[in-house]
């Protein structure tokens, strides 16, 4: 049985290093044959925290970005995605 897909639909240009102090990410989070229990996201080396689409993060250092999005279904199962 498939756990949850994830889809990152809208981000900024992660290809250069961005001079922008914010950053906005939108995604979607499909479940698979159970509920999402959880839906948690972390930018560059933070930590993973709860989340919900649309995400905005601010007061951010110039430089490049990896985005992550992780969800677990009520059979713990988990899908994740990385952007950079």
């Amino acid at each position: 049985p498939g756990g949850p897909s994830i889809m990152v639909s809208a981000n900024p240009d992660l290809s250069t290093p961005t001079t922008s102090t914010t950053a906005t990410f939108t995604f979607v989070v499909n479940q698979g044959t159970s509920p999402i229990t959880s839906v948690r996201c972390a930018l560059d080396s933070g930590t993973f925290t709860d989340c919900t689409s649309p995400i905005t993060y601010t007061g951010l250092a110039v430089g490049p970005r990896t985005f992550r999005v992780s969800a677990t279904d009520s059979n713990s199962l988990v899908g994740s995605v990385q952007i950079n």
